[in-house]
């Protein structure tokens, strides 16, 4: 017969309180965001499966709602153009910007000096999403971005 011991409470706290970290954890490092297309209407078109950028902000929780755009020049590996200009100040512009060349973080936050709300990148010869790591520049930014 094995023994009954009881076990301190301290112990059995801290146990606790452990597994719920762990818990936590390992959920929030699972989590990934998708990017819904859609049609005129608000009907899902498509839905694109991304990694967010390790630097930045995190997007919304509840999302993120705005146009996506395609900058100039298309790696943004220096100074692009501003978003389009429209009648209504509450439309967030998203940049999608290719995948070439320069850091991921010198691209996001050449977007966010061109006055954009967030940044999509996309891979070019490959469907293989990577997470986006920051360089010496990404204490800078302040918008959110995902890789595609």
């Amino acid at each position: 017969m094995v023994p009954c011991v009881r076990v301190p409470c301290h112990i059995t706290a801290r146990y606790i309180f452990a597994v719920i970290n762990l818990t936590l954890l390992v959920n929030i490092t699972l989590v990934e965001a998708n990017i819904n297309v859609l049609d005129k209407t608000n009907h899902t078109v498509e839905e694109i499966e991304d990694v967010a950028a390790k630097f930045g902000p995190p997007f919304p929780v509840d999302g993120l709602w705005g146009r996506i755009v395609a900058v100039s020049p298309v790696d943004a590996c220096k100074k692009i153009q501003s978003p389009p200009h429209t009648n209504t100040s509450d439309v967030k512009w998203i940049a999608l910007i290719r995948r070439h060349q320069c850091d991921f973080d010198e691209k996001v936050l050449n977007a966010q000096k061109a006055g954009f709300a967030a940044a999509v990148v996309y891979n070019v010869k490959s469907d293989q999403r990577i997470p986006m790591g920051g360089g010496d520049k990404a204490h800078l930014v302040t918008i959110p971005s995902a890789f595609i």
